[in-house]
Formats: structure tokens, sequence, C-alpha cells
């Protein structure tokens, strides 16, 4: 049995071909098991740069710990806190790859990610390249999803200005979630707006895409979205809104005028960002105390109460499903071995051997053989995905290892989000 986990120094410096930027502000938690994530795709030509955002917590000694072990990680330190969108200025900075991904420090990948964007860009001839976000809660493992819906769920597709501003405003997936891949040519020049501490990954795309870059999303969930309550994508503030409008009126102006359809839409989101901004002020006053002036902005606007009660006790619901959830060590440990039409039988028994060592109930995952690249673009992959789901329901909290012993089963264990349990079974000579 052989344990492909761990990640050796490299002897010499290779180029790397992909630069994956990661932010990071005290992200002990979780930031271990991203770094892994990326250190562990097939694709190996890669840096990481982590830049740090002045974190207080022991995230910055866990990435120095583990340079020591991986010399394509890069550390870029501040000793003042300004925001993501400052901190993955400095890393774009210092790329040296051909391609540029942001990760999150909280989130994963599943292993072939870089190797299969790559595949998508050249076959669609994309500046950009996105896959499907598959969402999982680090409290409640039956928290699945998908970012992408509708008719956007199961093939490829190109996203214009038009469309990455105006399906938007018609309820379509929020593309500026997408966490692309990006051509390094096309950066040139390009940076995050700094005054922005939410929607900055929407703004630049919003810039790339108004200079003529050709964007493809491809319907494959290769990113794996951490919910958690730290997660700073859920907390709006005032000066967070009110500089998203401030960005939206200042694209406008410098890259204005546009269509009637492309003015009117951005005339929708700015509407729609200051109904979002007077919730925001709504909330504000009321966790301030000042009920006087909160019911005074209730008085002028009347949904602002309906709608603080629908979000307060949505909130309330998910902090007591997961105040009763079991505790993660008392659920009954479980080791997956991944089967497909190529498993020999003395795997079986050397993932039987496994799990027993470990104090863990086996579970068989039949799986499909791979399909060629032609296929993975043309075919619909809506089924797929329903696999995936299913598959990230497996708690990575009392996944004892994900075992396989072929391509096939690599891929389809990598939609588990347990990064560092990833085994292979090599054949046991009688």
């Amino acid at each position: 049995m052989e344990n492909k986990n761990k990640t050796h120094v490299s002897t010499e410096f290779i180029k790397p071909l992909i630069s994956v930027v990661m932010a990071n502000y005290c992200g002990e938690l979780y930031i271990e098991d991203a770094i892994n994530s990326v250190l562990q795709q097939s694709i190996k030509e890669i840096e990481l740069i982590i830049s740090d955002d002045a974190s207080s917590d022991r995230s910055v000694e866990i990435v120095r710990n583990m340079m020591k072990s991986d010399n394509r990680i890069r550390l870029l330190t501040s000793e003042i806190n300004q925001g993501p969108a400052r901190a993955r200025n400095r890393a774009l900075n210092e790329v040296r790859g051909e391609w540029v991904s942001i990760v999150d420090s909280d989130d994963l990948l599943h292993p072939c990610r870089f190797e299969k964007l790559l595949l998508a860009a050249d076959h669609f001839n994309a500046d950009i390249v996105a896959d499907d976000l598959l969402h999982f809660n680090t409290y409640d493992s039956n928290d699945v999803s998908f970012l992408l819906s509708g008719r956007y769920f199961s093939q490829p597709f190109n996203l214009t200005l038009d469309s990455f501003l105006g399906d938007q405003a018609q309820n379509a997936p929020a593309f500026g979630y997408l966490k692309p891949l990006f051509r390094k040519t096309i950066l040139k020049g390009v940076r995050y707006d700094e005054t922005l501490k939410i929607g900055e990954d929407y703004e630049l795309v919003l810039r790339l895409l108004i200079k003529g870059a050709r964007y493809t999303v491809i319907p494959q969930p290769f990113y794996l979205y951490r919910r958690h309550n730290s997660s700073i994508s859920y907390r709006l503030s005032v000066k967070a809104v009110e500089a998203m409008i401030v960005s939206h009126e200042k694209i406008r102006s410098a890259h204005g005028p546009f269509s009637n359809s492309v003015e009117k839409i951005f005339d929708a989101n700015i509407r729609s960002l200051n109904n979002a901004l007077l919730f925001e002020r709504f909330v504000a006053e009321i966790k301030a105390r000042h009920f006087v002036s909160g019911a005074k902005l209730a008085i002028r606007h009347p949904g602002l109460i309906g709608k603080f009660a629908r979000i307060f006790g949505e909130r309330t619901a998910k902090l007591l499903k997961r105040r009763d959830k079991v505790a993660p060590e008392t659920q009954a440990k479980i080791t997956i071995f991944f089967e497909d039409t190529q498993t020999l039988p003395v795997d079986l028994t050397a993932a039987n051997d496994f799990a027993l060592k470990h104090n863990s109930t086996l579970l068989i995952e039949a799986v499909p053989d791979l399909q060629d690249t032609a296929t993975l673009w043309e075919k619909p992959y809506d089924v797929q995905k329903k696999q995936h789901q299913r598959l990230a329901r497996f708690s990575g909290l009392n996944t004892v290892a994900l075992l396989y012993n072929n391509p096939a089963g690599y891929y389809y264990s990598g939609f588990i989000p347990a990064p560092e349990k990833r085994t292979k079974l090599t054949p046991i000579n009688n």
C-alpha cells in the first residue's frame, strides 16, 4: 500500500505554468487543507503565493512550516490589515506563471482542477476559464449545492459582458462568485480595486470583459467552496456597499457609454445596491441600539422589517440546526474505496484490511470509467454532477481515508472535501 499524500521538495527550480494567489487573514482553521489541495494538483508546475493580511493567529506559522517541505510555496506578509484586494494585488505583482488562479484560504480544489481547466482553455480558446462551485458546509455535511443552475448547469458556455451583467439582473447565477483561471497576459495593467472589501472579484472580471477578454465556463464543479460562519463573503456593511456603488459608477464613467441594454442593467444593479445599502443602514442602527432612527427608516421603507425578520429567522434556524448536530467525534468512522471496471480483488482485500486497522466501516463506491476530453465538453453533465453532490456529502470529519487504485477512483474521490485523506492502494503479490 502506497500513500500519495506527501509532497516532496523540488531539487531544482521549475518555471511555474500556474501561479496560485491565496490571500489569507486569520485562516488557521482551514489554510493547511487549502494549501495541500493546491500542492496535490495533477499538474505540478505550480507556484503558490500566499499573501497574508496581518493575521494575528497561527496561520503564518502554519505556512512557514509547510514551506520547509515544498519550495513551491512563497509567503508575503503585511504589518497592516488592508483587505483581500490589496493582499491579492501584492501577490499578483509577483506571479511568474503563464496562468493565474485565485484560491481562497478556506476552500479546496479537486486534484485535477488545473489540468481540466487548461484543457478547457485550449479547447475553447479562452483567456479566462472557470468551473462550477461545489458548496459544502463545515457544520452540515448534507448542505451541498452548486452555484450554476438552469441552462448554465450542465454544458459549457461563454460569458460576454451582456450575459455577465444581464443574466444576473434576471436572477441567473451570480457569476462574480466563480473562481476563474486567468491568462497572465490579460492581467497586464489590471489589478483589484482596493476600495472594495466585497465584490472585488466581480469588478475585476467586469473590467476584463469590457477589454474584450474571452471567458468560458465549464459545468464540472472542481472548486470546493467552503461555507462557514467566518466567511467574509457573508458580511456586508454600509461602507462595503457604498464602495460597490462607487465602483459601478466609476466603471460606467470610465468605459461607457454602453449599449442601451447594458446601460439599463447598470441602472438595475445600482438600484439593487442602493436597496442593499438601505438595509445595511437599518441593521447598523439596530445593532447600535439606535432604535428611534431605525424605526424612522422602517416607517419610510416598510419592507425593511420583513427582510430583517426573514434573514434573522434563517440564521437562527441554521444555528439551531448546527447545535443539534451530532458531534464529529461520535460519528461512525468510514473508509471509502472507489471501485471501477479495472479494480483488482486484491485491492478490495487491502481496503478491508485498511478499514479494520483504522476501526472504520468500509464503503464501496462504484464509479464509471473516465471520459475523454471531447466527451467531457460535448455531453450534458447534469447526471454526473448529481453524483458529485452525493459524494460531497461524505463528511471529511469522519472519513478516515479515500482509497483508489487507478485514475477513475482518484478523479471521483476529488469531489469529497478531504484533501489529506486520499490514498493509493497498490496490488499485493501473494
